[in-house]
């Protein structure tokens, strides 16, 4: 049916989908299709970038073994607890507050450091990440591929960065946000 053809595969965000999307995975493998193409936002960044390194028992054992403090840990209980209190229309907050969210984005840079080797992104399949131009307020997508280590890594956070809920990411003087958003 696929003969000849060549596939590109799209994954969406929204947290809960990942592990879905890693069992997608495994029955494309089985069905010994090989995606040409992978472009992802969020959590579909993410399983995109371990989907290039076509090393399927990694990944399932990230998802297997995935407990909400490893993506959830408070910036500070005490902003929190305030901003509640107080009702701030967070329009007039600094722009220093307005890029800060709730949750820091340790447990997915450590989920990544896990996952991600050095040269990750150095695939002959090319690998695109949605990202969200907070100043522009349009949706970017950038070629892994094209980028360093660090900044390909943090496109793959920015990809993730849902607003006020983590800490948005500058890459290239720019401010993002989750590409889905």
């Amino acid at each position: 049916m696929l003969e000849g053809k060549k596939v590109g595969l799209v994954l969406c965000g929204w947290g809960g989908k990942g592990a879905y999307q890693i069992g997608v995975w495994k029955a494309l493998k089985e069905a010994g299709i090989k995606p040409a193409a992978i472009s992802g936002t969020s959590v579909g960044a993410l399983n995109g970038a371990m989907m290039i390194l076509d090393d399927y028992a990694a990944a399932e054992h990230i998802w297997q073994n995935i407990k909400t403090d490893d993506v959830l840990s408070l910036n500070s209980p005490a902003l929190v607890s305030r901003l509640a209190r107080l009702h701030i229309d967070v329009a007039r907050l600094p722009l220093f507050l307005r890029t800060k969210g709730f949750f820091n984005q340790k447990g997915l840079i450590a989920m990544m450091d896990r996952a991600l080797p050095a040269g990750f992104a150095e695939t002959p399949i090319p690998f695109y990440a949605a990202l969200h131009d907070k100043e522009a307020n349009e949706v970017e997508y950038k070629r892994v591929n094209d980028y360093d280590d660090e900044t390909a890594r943090n496109i793959i956070l920015a990809s993730a960065a849902l607003p006020g809920i983590f800490d948005d990411i500058e890459i290239d003087e720019k401010i993002y946000t989750d590409g889905g958003w």
